[in-house]
């Protein structure tokens, strides 16, 4: 099993859980937080608040649950910092090697195990998810879809399932690309002795055909 960690992002978005749903009712529809300075989006069916720049997007199906139509795409911050969350208000602590990152104080766990690839997050106590995004028994959204614990990596460690990858298919790759490589060889190498062939037999033809032309020695007419 191999580990990697990574160390904290400087990015310049931190909102954490408790800091963009702090005082939402106390400020205008759109803003949050003690001083009501943290923007967010109300989607159109009046229940989703999408944080940190995200933006609304329609739910293919309706949550029956808890009501919501609606979800946030997370995408739109990512110039700025990477956010996760079911309303994206979790921007990222720590940022992972492969493009990963997580929040909430979650560490990265980069590992190798059984010919797979896994890498997540290790979080905090009250958190879950492949960034440590959501506070468990959270209430706006109906579980981890796409994302699973790991126990044999650890009670605390969360992946994003279409992110495991299994180690043959690189070691396929790259016996696809030396197959390739080691072909397009042999075909240049085919080449080059045909063509080297081709000229030496024209040389060879050109030599004979001098040897055999007449040689004039008659002496000239002298006026």
């Amino acid at each position: 099993i191999c580990i990697s960690l990574a160390s904290p992002t400087d990015a310049v978005l931190h909102r954490h859980h408790e800091d963009v749903y702090k005082n939402i009712d106390g400020c205008r529809i759109g803003r949050s937080g003690a001083n009501c300075d943290i923007p967010y989006e109300l989607c159109p069916d009046g229940m989703r608040k999408c944080f940190n720049e995200s933006q609304c997007r329609a739910m293919d199906k309706v949550d029956t649950v808890n009501g919501y139509s609606y979800q946030c795409d997370c995408s739109y911050a990512e110039s700025v910092t990477p956010t996760a969350g079911y309303e994206c208000e979790h921007s990222a602590t720590v940022t992972c090697p492969g493009d990963h990152f997580c929040t909430n104080g979650g560490s990265c766990g980069n590992y190798v195990l059984h010919g797979h690839h896994y890498l997540g997050c290790h979080c905090l106590e009250e958190f879950e998810g492949a960034h440590c995004q959501y506070l468990k028994a959270d209430p706006k959204g109906v579980g981890m879809e796409g994302e699973a614990l790991v126990p044999e990596l650890g009670s605390d460690f969360y992946v994003q399932t279409s992110k495991i990858k299994p180690l043959y298919a690189l070691g396929a790759l790259s016996i696809i690309a030396c197959t390739c490589l080691a072909v397009a060889s042999v075909v240049y190498l085919i080449s080059y002795h045909r063509q080297k062939k081709a000229i030496r037999n024209l040389v060879d033809r050109l030599k004979n055909h001098e040897a055999q032309m007449p040689i004039n020695d008659s002496p000239g007419e002298v006026a």
